[in-house]
């Protein structure tokens, strides 16, 4: 019997092999697939309960309407002139103007040197008579563009009564700034561009710190509280802040620390608006401070030869029925009544528009107690030029150009100035005659 040769066995069989994983039962590949399907709708349906937590959640969080459309102008990635992205963290003044802040669009709301666009020379030009205006969101103008702020009107106004001359309106003004951190930023900033006149608009902010705080301080200290410098979201973060709300609480929760976005919650221990028993309050403290600190600028004015200028507030007349609201009409009356007793005490010239500017509505922003719209700007300029033109008069050594009856009224923005690459453009008598002839028509 012959031997078998091991490589006589051949190859085996196909039906002999082992199975390959095209012919192994799919039946342990379909239940993992399921598992994990089964498993990303649960997790699904757990984050759209959480979703719908969170909204819920951050209706109720954000109780008031104006902090919800901070926060949400915030995701908007909004920029203009009293949001919070803005504004900076400053040692001596809490906070400050954002240096070179723009718009979406690229225009510059806020210049490299901390001011309200648009852009000054710091060295005063040879012959230029240059105003500096002080004060809170009053001065600098919220949510209005350049040329339809106070200081643009009047700098047209004077630039017209002056046609030979050059004057010049540095906005100085800062939102939320009371008379405190005026002073400091006069001191500090203001006075490196040389005013010749000085014109303070002053007088409801400094009632916030009266409202706050049971133990109130002269310098503020109990009521205001150095600003955060808040984290803002890039475009990425605004493209998912705008739709998934529990990333909306992420961000707010861990990221802003619970700060909510609003001026006010960032520079006060507590909202001046929202506090208990406002009239107890004022009258618990004085305008002691308030009369300090504008009687100490105008000192400085005076012994430096700049002329101070004092400017009561005017209020919308129509008040709601608000004890914070009510509370904030007689404080601005008393710090009015201390501009009136500075300006007899220290001989200063004062623009008394809580008296002169007319009592309507219809010159201040929708439901707003103290902005005013353009319209309202345009005769607030009107007023402080009629006051400071016998002071330029006397400084200048020209007679002023008497301006057209309804000049208050006309909207001529085309002879506003404005400063490119640190050269500014000279009205010309081709727009003056072109403006006045309008007016003569309209």
């Amino acid at each position: 019997m012959r031997e078998m040769n091991p490589s006589d066995e051949g190859p085996p069989s196909p039906s002999a092999a082992a199975p390959t994983s095209s012919t192994q039962p799919s039946g342990g590949r379909r239940r993992r697939t399921l598992i994990l399907a089964t498993a990303l709708v649960e997790l699904a349906l757990v984050a759209l309960g959480l979703e719908v937590v969170a909204r819920v959640s951050y209706r109720l969080w954000f109780s008031k309407g104006h902090d919800r459309r901070m926060f949400d102008r915030l995701i908007e990635g909004v920029r203009g002139g009293g949001y919070f992205v803005t504004y900076k963290p400053h040692p001596y003044t809490a906070y400050t103007l954002r240096e070179g802040t723009t718009l979406e669009d690229g225009e510059p709301i806020h210049t490299d040197d901390g001011f309200r666009a648009p852009a000054m020379p710091l060295k005063k030009r040879s012959g230029a008579f240059r105003i500096a205006l002080l004060g809170g969101s009053t001065t600098y103008d919220v949510n209005l563009p350049f040329l339809k702020t106070c200081a643009a009107y009047l700098e047209e106004f004077l630039q017209r009564g002056f046609p030979d001359k050059e004057i010049e309106v540095l906005n100085a003004g800062v939102g939320g700034y009371t008379s405190a951190e005026s002073f400091a930023r006069f001191h500090f900033n203001v006075l490196d561009y040389d005013p010749d006149m000085v014109i303070m608009y002053h007088a409801i902010n400094d009632v916030c710190p009266r409202l706050v705080s049971t133990s109130f301080r002269g310098d503020y200290r109990t009521a205001r509280k150095i600003m955060k410098d808040m984290p803002v979201p890039n475009p990425g973060q605004r493209a998912v802040l705008r739709y998934c709300y529990l990333y909306r609480a992420y961000y707010l929760f861990l990221r802003l620390k619970r700060e909510v976005p609003n001026l006010y919650a960032l520079i006060y221990y507590q909202d001046p608006w929202h506090g208990p028993a406002p009239m107890e309050a004022l009258r618990r403290t004085s305008t002691e401070p308030f009369e300090r600190n504008i009687r100490d600028i105008i000192h400085i004015c005076q012994g430096r030869g700049i002329e101070p200028v004092l400017a009561t507030m005017t209020l919308n007349p129509t008040v709601r029925d608000d004890a914070a609201e009510h509370a904030f009409v007689e404080g601005v009356r008393q710090n009015n009544e201390v501009s009136r007793d500075l300006s007899r005490r220290f001989n200063v010239a004062l623009c008394d528009l809580e008296k002169a500017l007319p009592r309507d509505s219809k010159l201040f922003n929708a439901n707003d107690l103290c902005h005013l719209n353009p319209q309202g700007n345009r005769l607030k300029a009107h007023f402080i030029s009629a006051t400071a033109i016998p002071i330029l008069e006397k400084k200048l050594g020209a007679k002023a150009v008497p301006l057209p009856a309804d000049a208050a009224t006309l909207d001529a923005d085309a002879v506003v100035h404005r400063y490119l690459d640190g050269t500014r453009t000279r009205i010309t008598k081709e727009i003056l005659n072109r403006t006045e002839s309008t007016a003569l028509k309209n």
